[in-house]
């Protein structure tokens, strides 16, 4: 890219110069003064008539690489709105209750505050994948098995607030964590994928009935509290892996 811009920025001055002190040039590069041979002669496209395509084609690289290299920005940025101490404190409560536990009646103020945590910060995910402004792949390999177990634990609470708001005249796409729904399909999906099942014999389930397909094991994090790692048959570092 920085040769490309370098070579033509080269021809271009050089072509301008040229041009400006009547320089003899070859035919072909289009630069300097051109005397036609005859009235009926007609002279084809030069490298000065293609210079404005080239310079085109270096300017649409540059944009793609400039929207390449922010979606790297903005995976390294999710990667670290994952890794603060409060939102693993939080994803391990939500490891720590059973779904029916967490729907928002069963749940103090508290409690609520670090679901709402977990399913929107998951929901915005959502939302900047199928936006195009986190590479959906990349993402979903870094993060599916961590929103994987927070959408089983979480389903029975977002369907229980979709259906007590389902009468407030909001559309039907911008519903209650409908991204952060949208997103445990794709992270379910692609769990399945990894298993070596086909996608498409499961497209017509509903996601309650998928997410009862290999749930992922999830750690009881309040048992590893009362015991000691060894214990428990874990070490530390199989604990710290599991969040």
């Amino acid at each position: 890219m920085v040769a490309g811009i370098l070579i033509v920025n080269a021809l271009v001055s050089w072509g301008i110069y040229a041009k400006t002190n009547n320089l003899v040039w070859a035919d072909w590069t289009g630069f300097g003064d051109f005397t036609s041979p005859s009235d009926n002669y007609f002279r084809g496209k030069t490298l000065w008539d293609w210079l404005p395509i080239l310079i085109g084609l270096l300017v649409f690289e540059q944009f793609f690489l400039q929207r390449k290299e922010q979606k790297r920005q903005a995976v390294f940025r999710l990667l670290d709105e994952l890794a603060t101490l409060e939102f693993r404190r939080r994803i391990r409560f939500i490891y720590s209750r059973e779904p029916e536990d967490l729907v928002r009646d069963k749940l103090t103020v508290e409690d609520n505050d670090s679901v709402e945590e977990i399913t929107g910060k998951f929901e915005g995910i959502g939302f900047r994948i199928r936006k195009g402004f986190i590479p959906k792949k990349l993402a979903i390999e870094l993060i599916w098995d961590m929103e994987l177990r927070c959408g089983q634990r979480l389903y029975l609470h977002v369907k229980d607030q979709q259906n007590k708001r389902k009468d407030s005249g909001m559309r039907e796409d911008l519903r209650y964590r409908n991204d952060f729904l949208w997103l445990t399909r794709e992270c379910k999906n692609y769990h399945l994928k990894q298993l070596g099942y086909n996608i498409a014999d499961y497209s017509s389930l509903t996601l309650d009935q998928l997410l009862a397909k290999q749930p992922l094991y999830i750690c009881d994090f309040e048992s590893i509290n009362d015991n000691s790692p060894e214990e428990n048959g874990q070490t530390e570092e199989a604990i710290s892996i599991e969040t």
